[in-house]
């Protein structure tokens, strides 16, 4: 096992090279969804935050959309690679209200 620091949390992993982009680019792949949401306030986030952005340039998926939360200690990198900020909890709470996608989920 491994360990893996954010803020004020800690993940504890298996012993395998898999991280939030690689998991969310593994299930794009498997259930071939055209369109993936991912939201996120922590480093850990980082790597399916940047995953968005490349599966939307592969053309894996028709919509990708990173959303990061942001609160006092966000780290600029997640703020630079967002195509959303929201502010705080508060700021996530209302994006359903304000956006349906229309996903569909296949498996193989």
């Amino acid at each position: 096992m491994r360990l893996r620091e954010g803020k004020k949390m800690v993940e504890v992993l298996a012993p395998l090279a898999v991280d939030k982009g690689q998991a969310l680019r593994r299930f794009v792949e498997h259930f071939q969804v055209q369109g993936v949401v991912f939201a996120g306030d922590d480093q850990t986030d980082l790597d399916a935050v940047l995953e968005v952005k490349r599966l939307r340039k592969e053309k894996k998926v028709v919509a990708g959309l990173s959303i990061v939360v942001q609160h006092e200690d966000t780290l600029p990198v997640l703020l630079e690679h967002a195509d959303i900020v929201v502010q705080e909890v508060a700021g996530m709470v209302m994006i359903p209200g304000t956006w349906r996608p229309n996903v569909k989920c296949v498996p193989k």
